[in-house]
């Protein structure tokens, strides 16, 4: 999972808590019986003092609820602060991934084209080696060419052998024992 999905999880299941907590007090201080709780029965009674009494408490309660609520204002604000924040971060993360994975495929395409220019110029090398080796050869005693042949690689003899001349290849070929000709000669064919 990416940074940016697990930050968006994180915003969305941090507001989904602060809306629960905030529509719970709601329902707490407002209509408790939702919550299954008895509302708060107030006594009416006809003497002044009580009514005093109660508009005090009322007065106490109103203010209790107004620090309460401007708490959760501002919890709100600063977990609005922290998702703009993450949002800013979350941005900037993917700015910078987006631009490492560009450099990154230019890294990669450059070093493909080095490893096919290093590739054709290796095989160019290799190829050289050979005609050296096949012109040495077309000036030696078969016999000997033979010996030497048959201890490499099959498909090293093979090039070497096509880019000798026909005639001293033929002797070469003869002198060698003849299943290692027939594997040389096979593999031969499938070179171009």
């Amino acid at each position: 999972m990416s940074l940016k999905q697990i930050l968006l999880i994180l915003g969305v299941l941090t507001m989904t808590l602060l809306s629960s907590v905030v529509v719970f007090l709601w329902l707490y201080k407002t209509k408790p019986e939702m919550l299954g709780m008895k509302p708060p029965v107030i006594k009416v009674d006809s003497t002044a003092v009580v009514l005093s009494d109660s508009a005090r408490v009322f007065q106490e309660q109103q203010k209790k609820l107004k620090a309460e609520e401007a708490r959760w204002k501002k919890q709100v604000d600063s977990l609005n602060t922290a998702l703009s924040q993450t949002r800013t971060s979350l941005s900037t993360a993917s700015t910078s991934y987006d631009s490492l994975k560009q450099q990154m495929q230019v890294v990669t395409q450059k070093q493909e084209r080095e490893d096919e220019a290093f590739t054709i110029k290796m095989d160019s090398i290799s190829r050289a080696n050979y005609q050296t080796f096949a012109k040495i050869y077309d000036n030696a005693n078969p016999p000997d060419v033979a010996r030497i042949l048959q201890n490499l690689d099959g498909r090293e003899a093979a090039v070497i052998l096509k880019m000798m001349k026909k005639k001293q290849a033929g002797k070469v070929l003869e002198a060698m024992a003849p299943e290692r000709a027939a594997d040389i000669l096979r593999l031969s064919s499938y070179q171009f």
